[in-house]
């Protein structure tokens, strides 16, 4: 039955989607018009047309019948033949004669047959050609304008492209596109939206021709579906991946802000996108989650997504600019996060939201200028000289490059002005009673009394084991504190500082 299908899809609609060559080796050979005169019926010859596992082709014995090189027809001998019926084309083509005979009383009628083989603009008996797919619709109300239309329901006539496995690579890749494939936005448009589309894209296409470009292959239920075709993968070697660019990231500030839609969308990233991609610019745990969901990289060849890079000398991230995207290499892309001037202003930004910056940055990034070694300098040249008021005043967030036990202490050493104990206060010795008042100063910025104090020092008195003296200023709420953590409290006091 498939045999027969296969044949009556050729000569029915022969050459919809074979490539050139292939129709050419389709010719009709046989005369059939000067066997007029001695055939009445199509069926005579090609009974498997209308008559299930009969043949479809005479065999060469039939022809010896008149042609044996002996019997004479209108004062010629019949020289003897050896006829060879031709190969059938592999299609995609769902027409099957056997049903169509039965729908249209061909078997008692086989004159029936030249409504779809007649040889355009003739009328003559067996003057017969393979019939053009716009002669289907004389038959079949068809909505579509055109036979790539949009519109049109392409089950009717066709296949799916997984299931016609006699396709060769060079038969795929002659298949006719639709005008609609030639729009601008075309792929940002294309995923199919209801099951008619799906069953339209499935006609052309199969898991392999969408794995040419998408990394999410294997978790997009609109792809799974199509089934497979390993020859769709050799007709598309070579053939570069195209990524277009989403209206969304066109949005100015989008790289520094794309997070909500990642989280949000995350299967949609994964059409272009794979775990790679995020985890060029994201250095800690905060987007593991919405990157595990990504498609892991592929090895190998293959699709392998828009990929990002880090720029600058420093590994300077800065957003994708997609509007005039800098190649490294096919579909690979600077990353530029920050607008320009941020490494002249961002101070506010890294004071008020580190978390934020350790999504992309780790500290030697920052100490990379900020240590004040090399061609970049953070301070000015005399800063030094007055950075007193700025460290305790905490204009500025010393911690972020310097080591306070250690940078600072070994600075100040060196200039005698560095404090070994309680008692030995030269950095303090413009007030009388310093000891006294240290504690509003020591509330306000610890983190300045750390360049030269160990908490050893602070301990000598404000500890339950010695002086006991109250390091606690007003409305201290010791059980808030000691819920949150009970083992900072312990450095000071031993047993249950509450009484409990």
């Amino acid at each position: 039955m498939r045999a027969v299908v296969r044949w009556a899809l050729a000569a029915a609609a022969a050459g919809l989607v074979a490539v050139p060559a292939a129709r050419a080796q389709q010719a009709d050979t046989f005369p059939h018009a000067k066997h007029a005169k001695v055939f009445p019926s199509c069926t005579g010859c090609h009974a498997g047309m209308v008559t299930k596992d009969a043949a479809i082709y005479p065999g060469p014995s039939a022809c010896a019948g008149c042609h044996d090189g002996q019997q004479t027809y209108e004062g010629h001998t019949l020289r003897t033949v050896n006829f060879r019926p031709p190969v059938p084309l592999n299609t995609n083509l769902a027409y099957s004669h056997l049903v169509h005979a039965d729908k249209t009383n061909t078997g008692g009628n086989t004159r029936v047959c030249l409504q779809c083989h007649q040889a355009p603009g003739t009328t003559e008996w067996l003057n017969v050609a393979a019939p053009q797919p716009q002669l289907c619709i004389t038959c079949h109300a068809h909505a579509a304008p055109a036979h790539l239309a949009t519109e049109a329901n392409c089950r009717t006539c066709h296949v799916p492209l997984a299931q016609a496995v006699k396709l060769t690579p060079a038969e795929i890749s002659a298949f006719p596109k639709p005008a609609s494939h030639d729009s601008a936005d075309w792929l940002l448009k294309h995923p199919p939206t209801d099951s008619i589309a799906q069953a339209r894209c499935a006609i052309c296409h199969t898991q392999q021709s969408c794995a040419r470009c998408h990394m999410n292959v294997a978790t997009t239920p609109q792809i799974k579906v199509l089934g497979s075709n390993p020859a769709v993968a050799q007709a598309l070697a070579g053939k570069e991946a195209q990524y277009p660019r989403p209206a969304t990231h066109d949005v100015t500030g989008f790289a520094s802000n794309h997070s909500e839609l990642a989280n949000a969308a995350n299967a949609t990233c994964g059409n272009c996108h794979a775990r790679s991609s995020c985890q060029t610019c994201h250095l800690t745990i905060g987007a593991r989650e919405a990157i595990g969901r990504l498609p892991a990289p592929k090895m190998g060849v293959g699709a392998q997504g828009v990929q990002l890079r880090r720029m600058g000398e420093l590994q300077l991230l800065r957003t994708v600019n997609f509007r005039n995207p800098v190649h490294i290499q096919k579909n690979v892309y600077y990353v530029q996060v920050h607008a320009p001037g941020w490494d002249k202003a961002h101070r506010a930004a890294a004071s008020t939201n580190k978390a934020e910056c350790a999504a992309c940055h780790v500290q030697r990034y920052c100490s990379d200028c900020h240590d004040g070694v090399g061609r970049i300098k953070y301070h000015t040249p005399d800063f030094v000289m007055g950075h007193g008021a700025q460290a305790f005043g905490r204009e500025q967030d010393c911690a972020t490059c310097h080591n306070n036990e250690a940078f600072c202490v070994s600075c100040h050493s060196s200039v005698g002005i560095g404090s070994t104990g309680i008692k030995d206060g030269s950095v303090h010795n413009q007030s009388a009673n310093w000891l006294v008042d240290h504690g509003q100063a020591a509330r306000l910025n610890l983190q300045s009394c750390t360049s030269c104090h160990k908490q050893s020092d602070c301990m000598r008195c404000h500890s339950t084991t010695t002086w006991g003296i109250n390091p606690h200023g007003p409305n201290f709420d010791a059980n808030k504190m000691y819920s949150k953590n009970a083992q900072v409290c312990y450095y000071c006091h031993v047993g249950n500082p509450l009484g409990k």
